[in-house]
């Protein structure tokens, strides 16, 4: 999914029926900028050196509702938050955790079960799995994942960055003045989700359970 959209021959078209454009491609990618344009007419430094894998993404504040036209494409933002002092409960006692960043270990291994297995995650005892299929109903599909996030183990200076398409994913760290999306906290951040059949209330809630940070969806 798209970093930048240009939407162009704006001069064609009313207020009105731009404005309805704009809503239906926000309801699709709610992360991307969206340029008005006539004839073509497009800033350069609005499509070239975005930079979009040497720092954080851009994340929005508000998204708008209502399903695409991509097959029911639609947008899911988690932001969260934990505050290491009181987090004694989270540690190193399951195998997928890192004893040095449990919080980062969890994380990370919610987002490869959401993209590897197109299934919500769960907590179990052992850690964090997907369900045993009982439905033969398609899980949730992510196209495009963004994030920024930062935890106890990062130093004070970076955060962590991720990006995925579909199956493949990265996360790196970057410095902390390379976006103005870095969490205020010392742990913490958002992630934005934009894919098909995606619930965020039944992601939230997974998210909460797997991390265990308090967190809250749009």
């Amino acid at each position: 999914m798209a970093d930048r959209i240009l939407l162009n021959k704006v001069d064609l078209m009313t207020d009105a029926e731009v404005g309805q454009i704009e809503t239906r491609l926000r309801t699709i990618n709610a992360a991307a900028d969206i340029y008005r344009s006539e004839r073509s007419k497009v800033p350069v430094d609005f499509v070239l050196d975005l930079q979009a894998y040497t720092s954080a993404p851009a994340v929005p504040t508000t998204l708008a509702s209502g399903a695409g036209h991509l097959q029911n494409v639609s947008t899911v933002c988690i932001e969260f938050s934990s505050d290491p002092s009181s987090r004694a409960h989270l540690q190193a006692d399951e195998a997928t955790d890192d004893p040095v960043d449990p919080l980062g270990a969890r994380i990370e291994r919610w987002i490869q079960l959401l993209l590897w297995e197109n299934q919500v995650p769960i907590a179990t005892t052992d850690g964090i799995s997907t369900p045993t299929a009982s439905s033969t109903e398609p899980g949730p599909e992510v196209l495009r994942l963004k994030g920024v996030f930062r935890t106890a183990a990062d130093p004070v200076d970076q955060v962590r960055i991720v990006q995925a398409v579909q199956e493949l994913y990265e996360v790196r760290s970057v410095s902390a003045t390379a976006t103005s999306a870095a969490p205020a906290s010392s742990e913490g951040g958002k992630l934005v989700l934009i894919g098909r059949r995606l619930d965020a209330n039944a992601l939230l809630r997974s998210f909460i359970a797997c991390v265990r940070v308090s967190a809250t969806a749009k």
